[in-house]
């Protein structure tokens, strides 16, 4: 029955791993290592074995060992985000919010300074950008976070991936008055040291 019981142990292992290992090979870098162990323990805590039986449980380090955990380049997938929203809902929507605001206080600071300087490198030679004129629209636009790290270890790093996609009105200083427009996605992404929401850095990524 021992044989039987472990059999049925690693059954369910193998089953936590496929579980974690395919939502993140199709996913990306939402968890840490140390984020699977935790996840892990939880699920092995939950695997009921006969106190009668003398059976070897593989430890959440064993199991969370199998888990390949992909580069954040490839974290964009919505099937990890609703495994991770499910999952730790209360600390995903935290971070997620968080990071909304912070990366729109960066787009916004200096009225935009990011897009004004990136208009600058289209202009054909010997157009001036009316820097006055420059309007961006991005509140009916679409904003898609995507939670890079949830940091469920004290100490640990929580971070976020914000993306804008905004539409920008512009004018030139001289010639042609029309008011041009133009779609953008601006890219950001906000980190927490230690997964203290008072300590963040947010980086530029890239717009186009």
């Amino acid at each position: 029955m021992a044989d039987k019981s472990t059999s049925q142990i690693w059954l369910a292992a193998v089953l936590i791993i496929v579980v974690l290992g395919f939502a993140m090979s199709v996913g990306g870098g939402g968890l840490s290592k140390a984020d699977v162990t935790k996840i892990v323990s939880e699920e092995v805590a939950k695997i009921e074995i006969p106190t009668s039986e003398n059976v070897t449980i593989p430890t959440a380090e064993e199991i969370a060992a199998f888990v390949v955990i992909p580069e954040v380049e490839s974290a964009d997938n919505a099937l990890l985000n609703e495994f991770l929203k499910n999952e730790f809902n209360e600390t995903y929507f935290e971070i997620e919010a968080a990071a909304l605001k912070d990366a729109t206080d960066e787009l916004e600071k200096k009225d935009y300074r990011v897009v004004e300087e990136y208009l600058m490198t289209l202009l054909a030679e010997g157009e001036v950008l009316d820097e006055a004129s420059i309007d961006v629209d991005f509140k009916d636009k679409d904003v898609d976070v995507v939670v890079t790290a949830l940091g469920l270890n004290e100490d640990e790093d929580k971070s976020a991936r914000v993306t804008f996609e905004i539409e920008v009105e512009y004018e030139l200083e001289e010639g042609a008055r029309d008011t041009f427009e133009k779609d953008m996605v601006v890219v950001f992404d906000v980190v927490y040291d230690e997964g203290d929401f008072s300590d963040e850095e947010v980086e530029f990524v890239s717009i186009a």
